[in-house]
């Protein structure tokens, strides 16, 4: 029987890796996840876990190599999240309360990455 989350799993974007490489797999959604006895096409699914991927990498590019294509990353990121992310600030116990219960009863909007300043 195989698992297979709802979740989209990550598809990698370093050209050095093949069709042949794990596809990762997080944990974070498996109440959602469903069983089927289908096999599922291409590679299998591998739990990800992201300390140690970070040590692979590291092991793979060195420290160095590490922190340059994390950086790539990052800069790629910050350039795209505009388009399909914005940040709500609130305020309070009482705005941290309503993004907290809008997340556990799943209703935040995902699009929306929320702040709650506490002072």
């Amino acid at each position: 029987m195989t698992i297979w989350p709802t979740t989209t799993t990550s598809t990698p974007t370093d050209t050095s890796v093949t069709d042949s490489a794990p596809r990762s797999v997080s944990a974070s959604h498996t109440g959602n996840a469903t069983a089927t006895d289908e096999v599922l096409p291409g590679p299998s699914p591998e739990l990800f876990f992201a300390p140690s991927q970070i040590q692979r990498r590291v092991a793979d590019w060195g420290q160095d190599g590490y922190q340059a294509r994390l950086g790539v990353a990052w800069e790629r990121l910050l350039e795209a999240a505009p388009s399909w992310a914005s940040i709500v600030k609130r305020s309070g116990l009482s705005g941290l309360e309503e993004a907290h219960l809008a997340m556990v009863q799943d209703a935040a909007d995902p699009s929306e990455a929320s702040i709650a300043v506490l002072s």
